[in-house]
């Protein structure tokens, strides 16, 4: 089992408490849960609000893979609707070459109507745009070149550069929680990742259907579940305990009181 941390960026909840402030406090824990062994550092994508504003998680994550070079790095989620898919390969092609093959791609259509309307988009349009887009992008980064002819993406087909240097395979995840989304995950091959926002009884009929569809198309069978806010205070506190247990252990094994 991996363990990774989610990087949110909220301040929701929290009285004068500036964007660089958030920005600045989400980033020293990502480079505490680095050093204390997390397998993954993960970043939501969120637009114009308190509830989260991490705008481009794949820039984020270049900044990381330079500041934490021994953890692997992943999006949960890239929301396709609101990028160009050519982008996105081109995007994605880089911050894997650079990370040396850490990244791992998470993809997502997207929940907040809001979000859309200030792109100028309809949310209703968002599950054909995801299903449009995600099938170019998985083999962009599989064959190098890139190409859609579908009802949102006129794509030529025109060659990636820098050239996808690893392989993607295994390193392909998908925001699944309704039966459809699960379905269009497994047809990617991608492990699905869910959200722990209800009791696990009511999440484990939809988990059991990923693996059912993943186990169908052999591919491995893993769900990646992701905590939400009150979640992430417990795990702030955690990591900060275990940040100060650290520094003692390592006190006393130099001798140093």
């Amino acid at each position: 089992m991996n363990v990774g941390m989610m990087m949110v960026f909220a301040s929701y909840g929290w009285e004068n408490c500036s964007d660089a402030r958030v920005w600045d406090e989400e980033i020293r824990l990502a480079r505490l849960a680095a050093d204390l062994g997390f397998d993954c550092l993960w970043s939501a994508e969120h637009h114009f609000n308190d509830y989260s504003f991490v705008p481009d998680n794949l820039q984020l994550m270049t900044y990381l893979t330079a500041l934490c070079p021994n953890v692997d790095l992943g999006t949960a989620a890239v929301i396709l609707p609101w990028h160009d898919p050519l982008r996105v390969a081109e995007q994605a092609a880089v911050l894997d070459m650079l990370s040396k093959g850490r990244l791992r791609l998470g993809l997502g259509r997207g929940l907040a109507r809001r979000e859309f309307a200030a792109f100028r988009l309809s949310m209703d349009e968002s599950r054909e745009r995801f299903d449009e887009a995600a099938p170019m992008i998985v083999n962009a980064l599989k064959t190098g070149f890139i190409e859609g002819d579908g009802k949102f993406y006129k794509q030529p087909r025109i060659e990636i550069r820098p050239r996808p240097q690893h392989s993607f395979d295994g390193r392909i995840y998908a925001v699944a929680s309704s039966e459809d989304s699960i379905e269009s995950a497994a047809k990617l091959g991608a492990h699905i990742v869910m959200f722990a926002d209800r009791p696990w009884e009511m999440r484990l009929p939809a988990i059991e259907r990923g693996r059912e569809s993943l186990c169908l198309r052999q591919v491995l069978p893993m769900t990646l579940v992701l905590g939400w806010q009150e979640q992430r205070r417990r795990w702030r506190a955690a990591i900060e305990q275990a940040a100060v247990g650290r520094k003692q252990f390592a006190s006393l094994a130099m001798g140093v009181t």
